[in-house]
This record gives structure tokens, sequence and C-alpha cells, in this order.
């Protein structure tokens, strides 16, 4: 089991903010943010996600500290935005 489905199993109330802990990557991409934060929102209500900046940033330098909060950003508005058009579809169903 995830630990993302336990939040979902025992129906947690309070907002969270996921993170994503890979310290191989100086500079986590997008795109597994975006499967982060959408993972999250399967379980979790979007309205009580938090988009939080990642861990172990301040053992980092300046650009790769602005790229991985940049990258977060992007996901984060592109969950936004597919959420937003799920649920403009829904209401014109």
């Amino acid at each position: 089991m995830e630990l993302l489905d336990g939040f979902g199993a025992f129906a947690y109330r309070n907002r969270v903010g996921p993170g994503h802990l890979r310290y191989a990557f100086t500079t986590i991409p997008a795109s597994l943010v975006q499967q982060l934060l959408e993972r999250a929102c399967s379980v979790i209500s979007a309205r009580r996600l938090w988009v939080d900046p990642d861990c172990g940033l301040k053992k980092r330098g300046w650009p790769e500290t602005e790229a991985a909060l940049t990258n977060r950003i992007a996901a984060a508005r592109a969950v936004r935005q597919k959420l937003e058009a799920e649920e403009a579809g829904s209401v014109a169903a």
C-alpha cells in the first residue's frame, strides 16, 4: 500500500503537502511532480492539497533551487488546468 492510499483509507481531513524526495536528481522534472500531484488528487481532495517546495533545496545552489521551484509551479498549473477542464466538462454534461 502506498502512503497516499492511507490518506484515502482513513478519510484524512487535514491539508497535505506531498513532497517528492529523490536526491539522485538535482532537479525534479515537472512531469514527475505532476504525476505525484495527480496521484494525490485521486486520493485526497484537491482543495486540501498544498504544493510545497521540495525537501532538500537548502543543500542545492540557486540555479537548481529556482529550477525545482519553477517545475513545481508548472506542475501545479498543469494539474489545476486539468481539474478545471474536468470540472467544466462535468458541469456541461
